[in-house]
């Protein structure tokens, strides 16, 4: 099974079908029973609760294997049975053929063992070793015992039977984060006895251990699934391995009350601060480790990580041309050559009317100033304020729009009583589109026809909140922005895995021949959903 680490919560993950061939049922002869029909199962895993990660929707891939249990009343009809998905469907040497008009109690868990005999008693352990995916362990367990007699299909709800925990570091501005080469989470008793019939498991057991945890890419985001259980305050949590001045260092990390991993939930430690004892040979956090979610101890505060964070610093990093280069997942300020930086002047300044207390304020230099003067205009590649997220997004088939709102400002263009335009494009991260972008709607009711999307503030230097949609399965097949018009080369083609792993969004303005003045804040991009 994959997880996508991408800034966002997500609810269900798309229903995969399951497709099968033989069988295990009493009622079988040679061939499917007179009557008889084969069942197939549709899936979904349900997210974390009150998850915040980065984000942690679990997808199966190809090779992973679900064992299900089939009853009749109290009477095992058929036991174990393994499905393998081959990336498009579930298929089975064993595969469940069902009588007609019979009602069947389905049981299913997540990852497949050899020689389980009985639902109720499954025995797991979690990978010591995390660093190369966290999927294996991650207990699920899914029942079905209300479907109708004769169903064909059964839906199975998978659950999350442990707990996701994610690491990451907030020292403050301007202090550096050592090289962190890994970090292992201590004290953690790895075993459990699952029912999958009830999605319940035993208290932890097992001699206390440490486990490796899993590094995000491009960042100093660390993540492990283990079962539920408590740490006794005081107890070490965390040995960080670091590296300064060519260094080894081992960092240990503290808590002086009770840490609750919690069944099916998140739990986020956010390492604050970072205090050397005699000779830097360790650390210790108390107190520090204040900012997480997912738990209800502690007066823990539950908080989303989204897509895009908040604007933070005062400062804001310079990107030449394009984002192949750059890999902070941070805001950046757009210019298109090394001699052009004076085409726009880019501010963050501080503003109380957003809810972030910050906003991105660009005014674009250039003007023609008579007839005979060459005309300016704007471009998301001339000058613009930027973001860059460098974690996948999560796309589907059935999860692949997503909605953007913002807050913008637009003052008059400068000499002028025009209101400054504010435009907006996302484009792809991919290695060789990487100047493609998504295609974009003002409204879902309209085709997705475009790749910029641009709004003129109804009133000049007034904050206004205004939202559009991105389809990332939907990529423009060259540069610029004209689709479906009089150049045929110009079209929407399917995106890849490639295109949308991560994202490069562009706010820029564009009121030609003009000096026009924008201000961006408070932005959001999450999944959409019509409930």
């Amino acid at each position: 099974m994959k997880k996508y680490f991408k800034l966002l919560v997500l609810s269900l993950i798309v229903g995969l079908p399951f497709a099968s061939c033989n069988n295990e049922l009493d009622s079988q002869q040679n061939g499917n029973p007179i009557g008889g029909y084969e069942v197939k199962f549709t899936t979904n895993i349900i997210s974390l609760s009150r998850t915040s990660i980065n984000s942690n929707a679990s997808v199966f891939e190809k090779q992973d294997a679900i064992g299900i249990f089939a009853y009749n009343n109290d009477k095992a009809v058929a036991t174990n049975v393994k499905y393998v998905y081959d990336g498009s469907k579930w298929i089975s040497e064993n595969a469940i053929i069902a009588d007609a008009g019979v009602q069947y109690q389905y049981y299913a868990y997540y990852p497949y063992q050899e020689g389980v005999k009985d639902p109720k008693s499954i025995n797991v352990t979690v990978n010591k070793d995390q660093t190369n995916g966290i999927s294996s362990s991650d207990l699920l367990t899914a029942q079905n015992t209300t479907s109708s007699p004769g169903a064909e299909i059964i839906t199975l709800k998978f659950d999350h039977a442990f707990s996701l925990v994610q690491v990451d570091f907030d020292l403050g501005e301007g202090v550096e984060i050592p090289s962190i080469t890994g970090i292992e989470m201590q004290n953690i008793l790895p075993t459990v006895t699952a029912d999958a019939t009830t999605g319940n498991i035993s208290e932890a057991s097992g001699e206390a251990t440490s486990i490796k945890m899993e590094k995000a890419k491009d960042a100093y985001l660390f993540r492990a699934i283990v079962p539920a259980q408590s740490i006794e305050a005081g107890k070490n949590l965390l040995s960080i391995t670091g590296s300064v001045n060519n260094r080894n260092i081992i960092y240990e990390v503290r808590h002086d009350s009770p840490i609750s991993y919690e069944k099916g939930k998140a739990l986020q430690i956010t390492v604050k601060e970072l205090n050397s004892l005699p000779e830097g040979s360790k650390i210790e956090i108390n107190n520090d480790i204040k900012e997480w979610t997912g738990s209800e101890n502690n007066d823990a505060v539950v908080s989303e990580i989204p897509l895009i964070k908040p604007i933070e610093s005062s400062t804001l990093e310079e990107v030449v041309s394009d984002t192949r280069n750059f890999n902070k997942e941070s805001w950046f300020k757009l210019v298109q050559g090394d001699a052009e930086r004076e085409r726009a002047a880019f501010e963050v300044v501080n503003d109380n009317q957003t809810t972030w207390g910050k906003a991105i304020k660009m005014k674009y230099n250039l003007k023609g100033e008579t007839n005979d003067s060459p005309k300016f205009n704007n471009s998301w590649y001339k000058a613009a304020i930027g973001y860059n997220h460098t974690e996948p997004m999560y796309v589907t088939d059935e999860i692949h729009i997503y909605k953007v709102t913002a807050k913008i400002k637009g003052e008059l263009c400068e000499g002028s009583e025009e209101v400054s335009k504010v435009a907006f494009t996302i484009k792809s991260k991919s290695s060789e589109r990487f100047k493609y972008s998504f295609a974009t709607t003002d409204k879902l009711e309209n085709k997705f026809s475009a790749t910029t999307i641009t709004f003129t503030p109804t009133k000049a230097d007034t904050w206004e909140e205004v939202s559009f949609y991105v389809d990332f399965k939907l990529i423009s097949s060259t540069i610029g922005g004209g689709i479906g018009g009089s150049d045929d080369k110009k079209f929407f083609e399917n995106a890849s895995t490639d295109d949308y792993n991560g994202f490069d969004v562009r706010i820029y303005t564009n009121n030609p021949n003009l000096k026009p003045i924008i201000y961006v804040s408070d932005i959001k991009i999450e999944q959409y959903t019509d409930k």
